[in-house]
Order: structure tokens, then sequence, then C-alpha cells
């Protein structure tokens, strides 16, 4: 019976251990897949917007409603639930609280946007540079957020948090190289997956 009871306590110990980074391992497998997918279809959404606008982005919105004018534009070609202002965003179409990937809080990020739920429950917000976009030779028109499951934890950049430049032609993760270097602070995580988090977008797209 001693001998049962300590094989037991063993396998208990080992299980306590082994388990709970088998699990975490899965879930962070599951964020890659869905942050590879909602990537593809925001490439394919970005494509279908530019061949209805005369092959580029810049010029896609005015001033007047710039951001609900780009994100109903992308809208058109992503099925989606539900949307929300700027101001109606935190805990309606995105986390109230959402942090880099070293525990740092990371409010603030998502700036002036709009949001959108998607029928797979994701949740996107759409950033539009209107005033940038094609402006003096520059092809840098916006940023999209992504969190590739909701409201559910972590709400973390480089686990389900994710990040994308818009130019002119085309989408990037934030990341990559040669990115946009309209706001340092995100660009010093080209590729990288440290620290924020935010490099993590690049990197796992290419694993």
């Amino acid at each position: 019976l001693a001998e049962v009871l300590i094989t037991l306590l063993i396998v208990g110990v080992i299980s306590s251990i082994v388990i709970p980074a088998l699990l975490q391992d899965t879930q962070q497998a599951e964020f890659k897949t869905a942050w590879k997918k909602t990537y593809a279809d925001l490439s394919q959404a970005t494509t279908r917007v530019m061949m209805g606008n005369g092959g580029t982005i810049s010029g896609l919105c005015g001033s007047t409603d710039n951001n609900d004018c780009f994100r109903n534009k992308y809208l058109e070609y992503l099925t989606y639930s539900s949307t929300c202002s700027n101001a109606a965003m935190a805990g309606n179409c995105w986390p109230a609280n959402y942090y880099y990937l070293n525990g740092n809080s990371a409010s603030g990020i998502a700036g002036s946007g709009v949001a959108a739920t998607l029928n797979n429950g994701s949740l996107i917000i759409f950033n539009h540079e209107y005033d940038i976009c094609g402006a003096s030779g520059s092809t840098f028109c916006g940023f999209f957020l992504v969190d590739v499951n909701g409201f559910k934890k972590p709400n973390t950049f480089g686990k389900d948090l994710y990040g994308i430049y818009l130019y002119s032609n085309k989408i990037s993760p934030w990341g990559s190289s040669g990115s946009n270097m309209l706001w340092g602070a995100h660009d010093t995580s080209e590729n990288t997956c440290a620290t924020t988090g935010l490099g993590c977008a690049a990197k796992y797209l290419s694993q």
C-alpha cells in the first residue's frame, strides 16, 4: 500500500508540472493558427477593397467619416456581428484591459480607431490615417489590431493580440522587416518576439 501511495504521489507531482505546460502549448498553437487565418482574411479583404478603389487604399475615405467609412469598406468582405465607435469600444468590441507580453498595460495603443466583432469571435480595431495616406509620397495608411479569441484572456500582445500595418497597396504585420517608422515604439520589436510582444505578429506568420 505504501508503494502504491508513493507511486500515485509521484504521478500526481509529475502531472501537476507537465499538464499545465501542455495545455499552455496547445492554447498558444491555437492562437497562432487563428492569427494566421485572420491575417489571411484581412489580406484578401485589402485586395478586394483596393480593387474597388482603383487599385489603392489612398483616397478611400475622407476626413468626415474616415474611420467609420474605412471599417465599413472592409466589413463588406468580412462576416461580422456588431460594430462599435471609438467611445464604445472598451468592453463592447475590444477588451477593457489589455497588455504587453511583459505584463505592462497596453491601454491607449488602439488610438482613435473604431471596431467590429467578427462572427468567428475575433475582435478588430480599424484605424485609418487618411491625412497621411498618399500625402507627400507616403504609403502608410493606418493599422489594424486583432484579438483572435475575443474577450477571453490573456488579452496580451504576442499571445492573442496582434497588430497589422496598412499601406496604400498591402498589409504587413507589426515587427516585419522594413515596417513603417511612424511609431518608433512599435518598430523596436522588428523581427523579435520579446518584451512588448508586438513583433510576434511577424514572427508567427513565418513559422
